[in-house]
């Protein structure tokens, strides 16, 4: 019997030893980014955990992809609610543990409570997924940074990115 909880924070033992593990999710939500809900889904089977799959909601604008111009100052105020299953900066998804299709679709049920759309973000196209399409192009933050970007940080913040 598969059960499932959801939780504010990603559990401190989740791929701690990758760059997008704990530690960045927790970085990212101290950082309190405008927009962003984050959150994690722990799947038990009998009680031992078998699945954890960090998430986050934002609202997607829908003029995100659209040129400069008229249109796209209209549709400025128009958006969608989306959940995310991955990483809320960059295309790199990481669930730890149990990708059936069961356990997949009991993180669905879940995240439909929370966004009409659902994103599975950064993973590949094997994931047992039936009705998902694999789109590309999704939105993705860019940071522009100059030749001495790092030496016009301040002290605290260049140790803070350390």
């Amino acid at each position: 019997m598969l059960t499932i909880e959801r939780t504010d924070t990603v559990p401190a033992d989740f791929l701690p030893n990758h760059a997008e593990g704990a530690a960045f999710h927790q970085a990212y939500a101290r950082a309190q980014v405008p927009g962003f809900v984050l959150g994690c889904f722990t799947v038990r089977r009998h009680g031992e955990v078998v699945c954890t799959a960090p998430f986050f909601t934002m609202r997607l604008p829908l003029n995100t992809m659209m040129p400069p111009g008229i249109l796209k100052t209209l549709m400025s105020p128009l958006s969608l609610k989306m959940a995310f299953v991955g990483h809320p900066s960059a295309d790199v998804g990481r669930i730890q543990g149990e990708t059936s299709a069961e356990v997949l679709a009991l993180i669905n049920t879940e995240l439909f409570k929370l966004a009409p759309l659902i994103s599975y973000k950064g993973f590949d196209a094997n994931l047992p997924l039936p009705g998902f399409k694999q789109v590309i192009g999704l939105p993705v933050p860019v940071l522009t940074v100059t030749p001495d970007y790092w030496a016009e940080l301040k002290h605290k913040v260049r140790t803070d990115l350390k």
